[in-house]
């Protein structure tokens, strides 16, 4: 049996909610960091993932650089970085 089709207001509306607390995450680094790479430059980014770690949903993304991440994730996990000599990213 196919599930059904999203209500297309709804999903808009989930999309949408979900796109913002990306971006709070991002404001919310921003005003928090002590890295003038984070603070001053920007050079950062913030996205929400499901299970299988694969990207829901991304605030602005700010980075200069931008390479994938050797990380492995697990269920119910959380990765927060400002270490760029060290990170795995």
């Amino acid at each position: 049996m196919t599930p059904a089709a999203p209500d297309p207001v709804e999903l808009a509306i989930f999309r949408s909610a979900v796109h913002s607390i990306a971006e709070e995450m991002g404001a919310a680094l921003r005003r928090t960091a002590l890295s003038p790479n984070i603070k001053e430059r920007r050079d950062y980014s913030c996205a929400i993932f499901d299970r299988e770690a694969r990207v829901i949903a991304m605030g602005i993304t700010c980075r200069y650089t931008s390479a994938p991440c050797p990380c492995r994730w697990r269920r119910r996990s959380a990765l927060s970085l400002s270490a760029p000599a060290t990170s795995p990213c």
